[in-house]
């Protein structure tokens, strides 16, 4: 039981997008500026 919440919490944290986290964050959407690619090097370059 223990192992089947642990696989499911890590599927659902890798789904989700960090630089989209960070994008909210920063009150950008990332999708929008630079390559309009929602990748990390996008975030990087757009966002510093």
């Amino acid at each position: 039981m223990a192992l089947g919440i642990k696989v499911l919490l890590a599927y659902l944290l890798g789904s989700v997008s960090g630089s989209m986290v960070i994008g909210k964050l920063r009150d950008v959407d990332i999708r929008s500026s630079g390559s309009g690619n929602a990748g990390g090097t996008n975030a990087f370059r757009t966002q510093g």
